[in-house]
């Protein structure tokens, strides 16, 4: 018996703390499992050893299952056929929802702003251990969640997907960095600023000092020469960051760009966002933003559950 990990358990496994490896080689993705099911005596030894400590167990089965609920297995019915690259194998017998179909599976009950959260982490280049932030590959590419999304037409949870994945940017190195590129870019309808894409930690080269030099810009609007940083409290709010801080910031002015710089404190205010929103666009030759009392009240919401505190 073959069985697929699925749903929480599956989006937990790409994106949560244990320490395992998430990344996987082409040759593990498959599109059908042949002999999928559940049994309550899982092999518990081989799934520890994958970062799986405890049941219940979400594993998806085929539609013609009943459905099972015990303290060590809760199956999920989903009817073949399976778009291309649904499962990655992690071990003999033992396969997983990709991060992709995991995130399509649960997105019917997440909120817009956590959907988006939860891609921008499968896109990004960071994942969250407690309360430290670790490097490690992107999972998975903007492209190939909205072909993903495209062809689990009628799939629980693409009506959610299809609300976000054109608004999905590669590459963010942080949570905070894509909680303000989201806002940004999202679509009014949603409580977003509406801004073209920009790309993320894109290295530029400069010239300093005579010397050739090389930067990451956390957004940056190419045709624009627009970049905008985030300064976190993490590493940038620190006496040691100051010096180096201005020193790039003035550096890249240097090089003709536009620099604007995003803190903690504006984004728990709206006025705040509302006027680098303004200057972003006024550098874009872009009509400043009609707000109606609608969008400021999706606004409060989107920054609120983005921010995860009351915004002023």
């Amino acid at each position: 018996m073959d069985y697929v990990i699925c749903d929480k358990d599956a989006l937990r496994f790409w994106l949560g703390p244990q320490g395992v490896t998430r990344t996987f080689t082409p040759n593990a993705l498959c599109s059908r499992v042949d002999n999928m099911g559940a049994s309550s005596k899982l092999p518990w030894e081989r799934l520890q050893r994958l970062g799986f400590t405890e049941g219940p167990l979400h594993l998806l089965v085929p539609e013609q299952h009943a459905h099972r609920f015990s303290s060590s297995v809760i199956t999920h019915l989903w009817r073949p056929p399976y778009p291309e690259e649904t499962f990655v194998k992690l071990a003999p017998n033992i396969y997983i929802l990709s991060p992709v179909a995991s995130l399509v599976r649960v997105a019917s009950s997440l909120s817009f702003a956590k959907t988006m959260q939860y891609a921008y982490q499968l896109v990004g280049t960071y994942r969250i251990d407690g309360s430290e932030i670790r490097n490690r590959p992107a999972l998975t590419t903007p492209d190939d969640i909205r072909r993903y999304v495209d062809a689990a037409s009628g799939v629980r949870g693409t009506k959610r997907m299809r609300l976000v994945k054109d608004y999905l940017v590669a590459g963010a190195a942080s949570p905070e960095e894509a909680n303000v590129v989201i806002l940004l870019v999202a679509p009014c309808r949603m409580g977003g600023y509406g801004l073209p894409l920009p790309v993320l930690n894109k290295p530029i080269k400069l010239t300093v000092n005579g010397k050739s030099e090389e930067r990451r810009p956390d957004a940056l609007w190419e045709a624009d020469r627009i970049i905008l940083e985030y300064l976190g409290d993490r590493y940038h709010n620190r006496p040691d960051r100051y010096g180096p801080d201005a020193a790039r910031k003035t550096h890249l002015q240097e090089a003709g760009y536009t620099v604007i710089d995003v803190t903690k404190h504006q984004t728990a205010s709206k006025q705040e966002l509302d006027s680098i929103v303004g200057v972003i666009r006024a550098r874009m030759n872009l009509p400043p933003l009609k707000q109606s009392e609608e969008f400021a009240r999706r606004n409060e919401q989107l920054r609120s559950e983005l921010f995860e505190r009351r915004s002023a």
